[in-house]
């Protein structure tokens, strides 16, 4: 080993099962522990505000391991909160500064008190392209505006409300626009995304996580297709907080049809869901009125491949109704698939249905 090229010795690390594998090489000598350190601290994802607080404190003490990061998720386990958080959000305050190589960070932290922004006015990551955090309150809005100014290059963008925010479209609105010409994808907040400028029309996906029931989706589908292209494919999902209602769900529909002319010739994947916050099970009778209705939505949408409309509760289903609920999606399936022949795949109430050569639906094998 002592012969082997420094590349090859890399390499053979690469192939190590688990991190505690990788550490146990740093301690074989000097030259092993140089080589060990980028592969071991390369992409860190961590699930705990402890063990943040204790890799943070290592990084903070290390400029080797600072370097080497390219990746850094934190994401808290449940129960966590912002009280357990503020030794690692000092830490972050001096930890950030030092990973100059971060490709990605992502930092799910309560953020109920802002303090997780302290640093981010004065953060510039060259090779950065992937984000996300919680949606600040105005108070403290800028300190992300000025990361963001400093980060145009960015082409993945997650931006979620924290927990029981209060979303209003006319405080966004009063907020600074957002500059992101490269931005590919985006997930997160219907009002944060109203404010992005995507100069070159690059969006190839947009997720909207944790609609507001009673949100004003007008001005969202011309800001999406001022971000889109028919030149390229793209995949649009929503995913609403709480009980939605059927008719707005088929609305959504209607509006995608009616709004965004280009998505038409386009679009391959449109996904509309139900959050899973609502807790509870129900059995699935006859489809509602609005479910049918959407094959006339769809018969405006001639290239649409794929169709997501789904309600996570759906998938517990009772006894005995089970094949009464997969008839009545049948139904439901082969309605929409014929309104619209350039569907290949349906997913229904947590069920996938995809087309045959004889250009029926059957319900896919898991």
């Amino acid at each position: 080993m002592a012969h082997l090229p420094t590349e090859i010795v890399h390499e053979i690390l690469l192939y190590l099962p688990t991190p505690f594998h990788l550490a146990k090489m740093r301690t074989v000598c000097r030259r092993f522990n140089d080589i060990a350190i980028p592969v071991l601290h390369r992409h860190i994802n961590l699930g705990s505000i402890t063990r943040a607080s204790q890799c943070c404190l290592a990084i903070d003490r290390s400029s080797a391991i600072a370097h080497a990061v390219r990746t850094f998720v934190v994401s808290p386990l449940a129960g966590e909160s912002h009280i357990d958080s503020p030794i690692l959000i000092s830490l972050l305050d001096r930890m950030l500064f030092t990973m100059t190589r971060l490709e990605h960070l992502h930092l799910w932290l309560p953020t109920y008190d802002d303090a997780v922004y302290n640093s981010f006015t004065f953060l510039n990551f060259p090779a950065l392209r992937r984000f996300g955090c919680h949606q600040p309150h105005p108070p403290v809005d800028h300190k992300l505006v000025a990361f963001f100014d400093h980060h145009p290059a960015l082409t993945h963008l997650e931006i979620i409300r924290p927990y029981l925010y209060v979303d209003q479209q006319s405080e966004s609105s009063a907020l600074s626009e957002l500059r992101l010409p490269a931005l590919r994808e985006y997930r997160g907040s219907t009002t944060y995304f109203l404010r992005i400028a995507i100069a070159d029309r690059c969006l190839t996906q947009a997720s909207f996580w944790d609609v507001p029931a009673k949100a004003d989706l007008r001005p969202l589908f011309p800001a999406v297709a001022k971000a889109t292209t028919t030149r390229r494919q793209f995949s649009l999902k929503f995913l609403w907080d709480g009980f939605l209602l059927d008719r707005v769900q088929a609305t959504v529909l209607a509006m995608i049809a009616q709004h965004l002319p280009n998505l038409q010739s386009h679009s391959r994947a449109v996904s509309i869901q139900r959050s899973s916050t609502e807790l509870g099970s129900w059995p699935l009778m006859a489809p509602c009125a609005a479910v049918t209705n959407i094959g006339g939505t769809l018969t405006a949408l001639k290239h649409l491949a794929e169709l997501h409309y789904d309600n996570p509760v759906d998938g517990v289903l009772r006894d005995g109704l089970d094949k009464q609920n997969v008839n009545n999606d049948r139904a439901v399936v082969t309605q929409w698939g014929e309104r619209c022949p350039t569907l290949v795949s349906i997913q229904l109430h947590n069920r996938s249905w995809l087309r045959g050569r004889d250009g029926k639906f059957a319900l896919a094998v898991v």
